[in-house]
């Protein structure tokens, strides 16, 4: 979730147009959709099995939901390419990458001083 609160905020801050918000945080929502399968399938959830994995789940929720076409086939090359900075190639993309990429790094940053605090206030006590 945090990832779409990520991704939904840099949208709007790049001032997207409503169908590239929709797109890109639905595919927020749903990137990380393969970790499941590929942890019970290959043992780990590594970048290429989710990519691999992904795609065909979230194709089963998206298509019941009578959205265009294009617009399921967009989420479902997003999700399965998330991990593959190469392929970025709309600002949709774009987003969710810059999105998961910070909530990465502020998520271990924040574990990291969460830590050194702990370690901090033990050394006071």
């Amino acid at each position: 979730m945090a990832v779409h609160g990520y991704s939904r905020l840099i949208a709007q801050m790049e001032n997207v147009d409503g169908h590239t918000l929709f797109i890109t945080e639905v595919a927020a929502y749903l990137h990380d959709i393969g970790v499941k399968v590929s942890k019970e399938k290959y043992g780990n959830s590594q970048p290429q099995h989710q990519e691999a994995e992904g795609p065909a789940i979230a194709r089963k929720l998206l298509e019941p939901l009578s959205l265009p076409c294009a617009d399921v086939e967009r989420i479902c090359f997003i999700i399965g390419h998330h991990h593959t900075y190469k392929a970025i190639d709309g600002l949709d993309f774009q987003i969710l990458v810059e999105a998961d990429s910070g909530f990465k790094i502020f998520s271990k940053t924040g574990k990291r001083l969460s830590q050194d605090f702990k370690r901090a206030e033990a050394n006071v006590s």
